[in-house]
């Protein structure tokens, strides 16, 4: 009887974001293609042909590590075109990405240390938030967050409705100490200082 072989590989993106903690905890989130090589052999077994497959779904993966090894990957989530992450006090890890124009948001439930993450073995996260909106500023691209004060912050640019050469950027924030879910009205801050942040994109 014929046999196939499937070996499964993940080719990780150049574009890997890694952030060292104050508790020395590395994390790192980057996009990844699954590729698929398939081994078959003749029928009289005299010849391997092997293909190769790729599936470029840009799937967003997230790992850490206390020590000289990664963890496995964790899923995020699929069809991702740009992602940013940052760490604030306590480890707690806000992650925000675009997925076909709009932006989502999440962060982990409870802070990391190392004794947690020894204890449950990845960090616990909260359900995806979208934090763009339809019609408004969307699509979203040129995503960043940050901590602005007391506050959580994410900016984005959109097309400028009219005029597909210009954008507005757009920002959201967060108090920091507030629950993930909710979240302040979004500020466009092309208005703000008179639109002196649209510009021509290159």
């Amino acid at each position: 009887m014929l046999s196939t072989i499937i070996v499964i590989s993940l080719f990780i993106s150049s574009d890997t974001i890694e952030i060292k903690s104050t508790q020395g905890i590395s994390y790192r989130l980057f996009v990844s293609d699954v590729r698929y090589a398939l081994s078959e052999p003749d029928a009289d077994f005299s010849l391997i042909k092997e293909r190769q497959f790729q599936s470029p779904d840009s799937t967003l993966y997230f790992q850490f590590k206390t020590n000289k090894n990664w963890s496995a990957s964790q899923r995020i989530d699929e069809k991702v075109s740009e992602y940013a992450m940052t760490v604030t006090d306590g480890d707690y890890i806000h992650l925000v990405w675009v997925k076909q124009g709009r932006i989502y948001y999440k962060m982990n439930m409870y802070s990391v240390t190392k004794d947690s993450l020894k204890k449950i073995g990845t960090p616990r996260w909260e359900c995806n938030i979208a934090i763009s909106i339809p019609g408004l500023n969307e699509p979203a691209s040129n995503i960043s967050i940050g901590v602005d004060g007391e506050y959580l912050s994410v900016t984005w640019e959109t097309p400028l409705a009219g005029h597909p050469t210009l954008v507005e950027k757009w920002r959201r924030r967060r108090w920091l100490w507030e629950i993930p879910f909710y979240w302040n009205t979004p500020e466009c801050l092309s208005e703000l200082i008179n639109r002196n942040l649209i510009r021509t994109k290159e």
